[in-house]
């Protein structure tokens, strides 16, 4: 058989591997009976966080974030907010100082994590455990709560539940349709299969000097810290827990321009943290490590969408020279959409998000185009750009 060939079908199995690949961890969690958000016991200590905001330039969304800061069912934590490189003007927030504290950079930082190490620099006190919130997100009453009883049970790292809090255009229900699938099979599954949930940059919480000793030591630039993070985490024979009840809100993409921008920053990550994947994958395999062997597939998965038009493209051309491929693509593919619909369904799509799928030809476009815009993708804003339905929250009070 000619090597090219024999290249294109195990090509095209490595694929459909992946269409498969969550059905696999369902199985394989049943078999294990464990369920990732049965946190039952409710710990009556309070461990100190330090909850760490960061915004880019604009204060967006910063009263309601504040406003649900106030309602949480805790008492022990600080809220740092990092307002990078920030050219608003200033309105009145209610603030308790001893809760809050807004940092202002004397230069830009332009980073995640160089915010983050900022706000590491101006602690007001030793805190126990680090929480990463995004600036658009809104916190649950009880995030910090849950988060606990996952921390009781010896995990140093923990990701919670995104939940979407708007669902006005197709992109915003087709960002959430996206991001309860991820939940589902790259999170609840993955855990509940004896491996890790993956980091989704905000909603995630760890033991102090864990991520303490990330971001002293961090180099790369442009986006993708969380998914160097967790790599380096499983790679250490940590796991990663999910807990679906710590909840924050998060803000959907609400335009195709805005979509472009964020997506080709994920695949430029995605891209550039590859060789972590491959690493990983060998190095489970010589150790008999389960927890780094399956997190290593979905590292080495790549975008979905990519995987639907090679899909696409690979049926045109298996109708005329593999014909025995189509069954095995039917077969992943009916696999995959079971999969899909049943987990999507689980985490409480409502019918306008179902109804969205209809139209996701247009979601599927724009990361096409965010795909080739992957080589300036790190030369994009580095804050998402809320146009739709945002309030005027560019003051505050130093």
């Amino acid at each position: 058989m000619d090597v090219v060939f024999l290249g294109y079908i195990l090509f095209q199995l490595l694929l459909c591997g992946h269409l498969v690949f969550p059905t696999f961890l369902s199985l394989l969690g049943k078999r294990r009976n464990l369920k990732s958000e049965s946190w039952e016991d409710e710990s009556l200590m309070q461990p100190d966080y330090a909850i760490i905001v960061t915004y880019y330039e604009r204060l967006d969304f910063l009263s309601s974030l504040v406003d649900s800061v106030n309602q949480l069912n805790y008492e022990n934590y600080v809220v740092y907010i990092v307002a990078d490189n920030f050219k608003g003007e200033f309105v009145d927030i209610e603030n308790d100082f001893q809760k809050i504290k807004l940092l202002f950079p004397e230069s830009p930082l332009k980073s995640n994590v160089r915010s983050h190490l900022f706000a590491f620099n101006s602690f007001i006190r030793e805190h126990d455990r680090i929480t990463i919130i995004d600036g658009d997100n809104l916190i649950h009453p009880d995030y910090l709560v849950n988060l606990n009883r996952a921390f009781d049970r010896g995990f140093i790292a923990v990701q919670g539940s995104r939940y979407p809090k708007n669902l006005d255009t197709d992109y915003a229900r087709l960002d959430a349709v996206g991001d309860l699938y991820y939940r589902y099979t790259d999170r609840k599954l993955l855990f509940e299969a004896g491996s890790s949930s993956t980091l989704s940059g905000s909603g995630m919480a760890f033991e102090k000097v864990v991520y303490e000793n990330f971001i002293a030591n961090y180099t790369m630039e442009g986006a993708g810290f969380d998914k160097v993070l967790q790599y380096e985490l499983v790679k250490n024979k940590y796991r990663i827990a999910f807990c679906g009840e710590a909840i924050v809100y998060d803000h959907k993409t609400d335009n195709s321009d805005q979509l472009v921008k964020q997506r080709a920053r994920w695949m430029s990550t995605w891209f550039r943290t590859y060789k972590h994947a491959n690493v990983l994958f060998f190095k489970s395999i010589k150790a008999l490590d389960l927890n780094g062997f399956l997190f290593s597939i979905v590292l080495l998965r790549p975008p979905l969408f990519i995987i639907i038009l090679l899909a696409i493209l690979f049926t045109v051309f298996n109708i005329i020279y593999v014909p025995f491929l189509l069954l095995i693509w039917t077969i992943a593919g009916a696999s995959f959409f079971k999969t899909f619909f049943n987990g999507i369904k689980e985490l409480g799509a409502t019918d306008s998000m179902l109804s969205s799928i209809k139209r996701s030809y247009r979601f599927i476009f724009s990361q096409f185009l965010a795909l080739l815009n992957i080589r300036r993708a790190n030369k994009l804003s580095v804050a998402t750009d809320h146009t739709l339905k945002l309030k005027k929250e560019n003051k505050i009070i130093r």
